[in-house]
């Protein structure tokens, strides 16, 4: 078992697009930290789950929104397992967007892991077990390994391990795995949407709120503050709406003929957390193909729990401070760390 520490640094990379969004923007509260400064932490090469394979933008896009649905899905049904006693949740293999190389033991033994701020320990299949399930490398064999111990639950180990970190300090009592964020409104274009601050609540039975989650494609935000947010994205861009409902996104548009996505003005966009605004650059939330003729935005609607994206987090440095229970965000090019 890894000793937890203080800091974490999450660095994803993202594609380049070209889309701009006009001059006036609104102020941006988020504190500028200096990745020099942390003394603990890493950082590591992330692998896209279908890198090499040869998809268009869109087509790995929708492969990850299917991963995605399925995954909100998945999260929601852990949530009302822990808080309903009649609920059950299958353990089953996971999924997620990720994969980072990592080794377990001693001597060591290397496995592809998936990156996943859903989760709060190290998974992997152990000897002996019961209907495992089938890896492209050996199980882990405790036995073959001179560092491998059991821990009692009162070892100091265990109990240094955390029970909840968020950014608005809440602490979900019916699962204390996932990072949970103080979302108090959103912003387009400038302008505040009609959103009371009570539809990002985390509720007494558990669900609701917010998490942030690397492996989650896209950002699914409860259905009445989505369809806002739809509402003031197609009013401010000036394109006729696709419905075809080819991308598996809830909102396109039409490129125009013979321009490029560098030719398109979107509005801005900011979540207003507790404590802080963050306002993102416009490749983080609309994802424009020239190929197939569609800009659309990279967000989708959920009953219950929201998720905060990996596609809204690229290139922004996501530290967790365990310490002090918060989250905080700084742009950065991960392309050049």
């Amino acid at each position: 078992m890894a000793a937890p520490t203080s800091f974490l640094p999450l660095l994803l990379l993202a594609a380049a697009l070209s889309l701009s969004t006009p001059a006036a923007s609104t102020s941006r509260r988020l504190t500028q930290l200096d990745p020099t400064t942390t003394t603990t932490g890493f950082q590591v090469a992330l692998t896209h789950v279908d890198s090499g394979k040869n998809l268009t933008k869109f087509q790995r896009l929708q492969r990850g929104i299917n991963r995605g649905n399925y995954r909100l899905q998945k999260l929601t049904a852990m949530v009302l397992a822990q808080s309903t006693p009649d609920v059950a949740a299958p353990v089953v293999s996971g999924n997620g967007e990720f994969l980072m190389e990592l080794a377990v033991g001693t001597p060591p033994v290397s496995y592809s892991a998936i990156v996943d701020t859903g989760s709060d320990l190290i998974w992997t299949q152990c000897d002996p077990c019961t209907n495992c399930y089938k890896q492209p490398t050996p199980i882990f064999d405790p036995s073959k390994s001179s560092t491998f111990a059991k821990l009692p639950c009162s070892s100091s180990l265990c109990s240094a391990l955390p029970q909840s970190s968020t950014t608005g300090l809440i602490q979900n009592s019916a699962q204390s795995s996932f990072y949970y964020i103080s979302l108090e409104g959103i912003s387009v274009g400038g302008t505040g949407l009609s959103i009371p601050a009570s539809t990002f609540a985390l509720q007494s039975d558990g669900s609701g709120g917010m998490i942030i989650d690397s492996g989650t494609t896209i950002t699914y935000l409860e259905r009445s503050a989505f369809d806002e947010v739809k509402k003031a994205f197609k009013a401010a861009i000036d394109l006729p709406v696709d419905n075809s409902g080819s991308t598996g996104l809830d909102l396109c548009f039409d490129l125009p003929s013979g321009g490029g996505s560098g030719d398109i003005k979107v509005p801005t966009l900011v979540f207003h957390f507790k404590g802080a605004d963050l306002e993102l650059p416009a490749e983080n939330y609309m994802i424009a193909d020239s190929s197939v003729g569609l800009v659309c935005l990279a967000m989708g609607s959920s009953s219950g729990m929201s998720i905060f994206g990996n596609i809204q987090q690229q290139n922004f440095m996501v530290l967790y401070d365990l310490a002090k229970e918060s989250l905080s965000f700084t742009p950065t090019q991960c392309a050049k760390s």
